[in-house]
C-alpha cells in the first residue's frame, strides 16, 4: 500500500513519472496482533511478540511511502 494524494492506493497504482515521493507515514502505534500468534511483517519475518513487532514499527519497516501530483 502507499498514500498518494492523501490516500491510500495500490503501490501500482504509483506512476514515477506522475507522482512525487514525498517522504514515508508512520502510524502512530503498531499495529496490533488481535491475539494472533504470529504476526508476518512486510519484511517476511514471523514476528512472535508484541515486543517484535514494537521494534520492526519503530525501525521503519511498516512505514507507508507517500506521493503526491507533480
Amino acid at each position: 500500500m502507499a498514500i498518494l494524494n492523501g490516500k491510500f492506493v495500490k503501490d501500482l497504482e504509483i506512476d514515477p513519472l506522475k507522482h512525487k515521493f514525498i517522504g514515508s507515514f508512520r502510524p502512530p502505534q503498531p499495529p496490533s496482533t488481535n491475539g494472533a500468534a504470529v504476526f508476518l511483517c512486510v519484511c517476511g519475518q514471523s514476528l512472535w511478540t508484541v515486543e517484535s513487532v514494537r521494534q520492526h514499527w519503530q525501525s521503519g519497516c511498516l512505514d507507508i511511502p507517500q506521493y503526491s501530483d507533480m
